[in-house]
């Protein structure tokens, strides 16, 4: 599981990459905000969705991070002149390392929203509702505008600079006190309009949900930046919506300079006003201009992608030969776990046909049982009925029977000595009364058909 969750996390940078990129490339053909927008969130959803669908494949794939077993019986050494003058670099000792600097992460950032979401809940608590029937009047007459049917709390707040909105099911307008007093009546009302968008969008919900992806891949810089483009366009919508009702863009500019003048520290969970880029945003109210992207995240990402798939492409070039149908069965399901790493980066370097039927035929000869024998396999024979019997007794649909985990132990260590059953608690037993190079008396558990404990931990090959 440990391992499982540390190739998630290293598969989710090119993936996250990827997403990128192509978000980058949309932003650079679409004007529309709301385009943006949705556009930005579905890459949001994306980056999550990668690593989670990654971390699924691995856990039921045979050919995942697990690696192939070192077969029990035998463990031949090829001849020189097959096996490759290569050095793998392994990153198995470093995968739990991995697990754990990001679970440290996200319990950190979790604290830290946790303890901004607490302050901002006070801050709440401690505002005043003294607020003037006006703006009561004008919250009013935007809600039925905006057709938010949603009661909205309004109340006057010292530590704010901007008006801000908290809550999704009973949400609350929280107004500075200095807006409400150095503030023009229309200057003001535009800002509330805005606010309400928020409201009628759901964007505090989705702002929520925003930030636990933020702090699930905070490791990931694209993650960043798709947030970044998000928290932009979400301001944006919210812009053209207050502008569809109070029209007058000179005001609008006019209002979130003064409220610039002021601008203080606010909360991070908080959806203000001025949360974006002042001038740019300025601008675009002003002139109907949608900004440039910037090209330079765009390169940077390709850079950062290119250097990736650099540093992994002899690794993606084993793993992905272009083989015959028959060679890759041979490789990756009948052999998968008896061969050693040195015989299949040999095997995947070889150029012909010819040369890899007379390397499989070598991989059985070098596992003979009795090398004098040249008609009988016996390692071969053994090795197929188990191939046969797991596909015929463990199969889970729609994984077959020798990607289980019961058919892996099955055929590398053969039949156990004894099985107990436990239905009530799907639990199942298999006891080997000796396995070689491990040990005696050797007990492995599976629960519901999956094995809860590599019977070989030293080998740091399969530790869930």
């Amino acid at each position: 599981m440990i391992d499982t969750i540390a190739w998630s996390l290293i598969h989710s940078l090119w993936q996250g990459l990827g997403i990128a990129l192509l978000l980058a490339a949309i932003l650079r053909v679409f004007g529309s905000s709301q385009i943006r927008y949705v556009s930005a969130c579905l890459a949001l959803l994306g980056m999550l969705a990668a690593p989670v669908a990654t971390f699924l494949w691995l856990r039921h794939s045979a050919l995942a991070v697990r690696g192939p077993f070192h077969d029990p019986i035998v463990n031949p050494t090829l001849p020189s002149n097959v096996v490759p003058a290569v050095h793998n670099i392994s990153l198995a000792p470093f995968l739990p390392w991995i697990t754990a600097a990001w679970l440290i992460g996200v319990a950190l950032l979790s604290t830290r929203w946790i303890i901004s979401w607490a302050w901002l809940q006070f801050r709440v608590r401690s505002s005043s509702p003294a607020v003037p029937e006006q703006v009561r009047s004008c919250v009013a007459v935007l809600r039925a505008q905006f057709q938010v049917s949603r009661d909205v709390l309004v109340r006057s707040a010292d530590c704010l600079a901007s008006p801000a909105v908290t809550g999704w099911i009973r949400p609350t307008l929280l107004i500075p006190a200095g807006a409400l007093t150095g503030l023009a009546p229309d200057q003001l009302e535009v800002l509330l309009a805005h606010e309400l968008a928020h409201v009628r969008r759901y964007d505090y919900l989705l702002n929520l949900i925003q930030t636990a992806i933020e702090t699930l891949l905070f490791y990931h810089p694209a993650v960043w930046w798709i947030s970044g483009r998000i928290r932009t366009e979400r301001e944006n919508c919210c812009d053209d919506i207050a502008l569809s009702v109070r029209g007058d863009r000179l005001v609008y500019a006019s209002a979130l300079l003064a409220l610039e003048e002021t601008r203080g520290l606010s909360v991070a969970i908080a959806l203000a006003a001025s949360g974006t880029s002042l001038k740019a945003r300025i601008r675009r109210i002003l002139y109907n201009q949608e900004p440039a992207s910037s090209g330079w995240p765009a390169v940077a990402l390709a850079a950062l992608l290119v250097a990736f798939l650099a540093w992994n492409s002899p690794r993606i070039a084993a793993q992905s030969p272009d083989l015959q149908p028959r060679y890759q069965q041979w490789l990756n399901q009948t052999v998968v776990y008896i061969i050693q790493p040195d015989e299949r980066a040999a095997f995947l370097k070889l150029a012909s046909d010819d040369e890899r039927d007379h390397f499989i035929e070598q991989f059985w000869d070098l596992r003979k049982p009795n090398p004098g024998d040249t008609h009988h396999n016996a390692f071969k024979d053994e090795h197929y009925r188990r191939l046969a019997y797991t596909d015929e007794r463990f199969v889970a649909p729609p994984i077959p029977g020798w990607r289980t985990d019961r058919g892996r132990i099955y055929i590398v260590y053969g039949p156990p000595d004894e099985i107990e059953s436990h239905p009530a608690e799907h639990l199942e037993q298999w006891r080997y009364h000796h396995i070689e190079g491990i040990g005696d008396q050797i007990v492995i558990d599976f629960v519901n058909g999956e094995m809860t404990e590599d019977p070989n931990p030293q080998s740091g090959r399969y530790v869930r």
